[in-house]
């Protein structure tokens, strides 16, 4: 398949394609396939974002936070985006400065906040979740391959977060 496609690429490009899986079993392939493809998606992603002054991490917690609702902390939030908490704190830090998160201390736990979407960051979201790089880029699917795909995709994230959770590495206590 990707020799087909090979002399439809730039030819700087073709480099990236041109004898690289000739050695690779079926799994190094795949891997490759999905590191380097999400690379390119992010890449066309981003491009997008930048008309709305938003980062990807961003994205991902305006998404987060408007998927949990009311019950949006910083830790919720860091599973939700797989980050560890202080990073999901910095990056809450930097929304509430530009407007789009406000933090609202918990009634419940005097020493927990709740994460909320401002005016400005509900609009934000609505912007950003169109990605119409992404439609593009999986346009070449049928809906029979997409859902195929997506189902596969599923299985191997069920699977990541098994072996994640299994793990008892430094970081797998603040996710799970």
């Amino acid at each position: 398949m990707l020799q087909d496609l090979n002399t439809s690429l730039h030819p700087k490009n073709r480099q990236i394609i041109q004898g690289y899986f000739d050695h690779l079993d079926d799994v190094r392939k795949v891997k490759w396939l999905l590191i380097r493809t999400r690379r390119l998606i992010l890449s066309a992603s981003c491009d997008e974002l930048v008309k709305f002054d938003i980062t990807p991490p961003e994205r991902g917690v305006l998404y987060a936070v408007h998927s949990i609702g009311k019950k949006a902390t910083p830790m919720v939030i860091s599973r939700w985006i797989l980050k560890q908490p202080h990073t999901t704190s910095t990056l809450l830090d930097r929304m509430e400065k530009k407007g789009l998160v406000c933090k609202i201390k918990d009634l419940e736990s005097s020493n927990q906040v709740r994460i909320e979407l401002t005016q400005k960051g509900e609009e934000a979201r609505q912007k950003v979740m169109n990605d119409m790089a992404v439609k593009e880029i999986l346009s070449v699917l049928s809906p029979e391959e997409l859902a195929a795909l997506r189902e596969s995709l599923e299985k191997v994230f069920v699977k990541s977060l098994e072996l994640f959770q299994s793990r008892k590495s430094a970081t797998s206590k603040y996710y799970f």
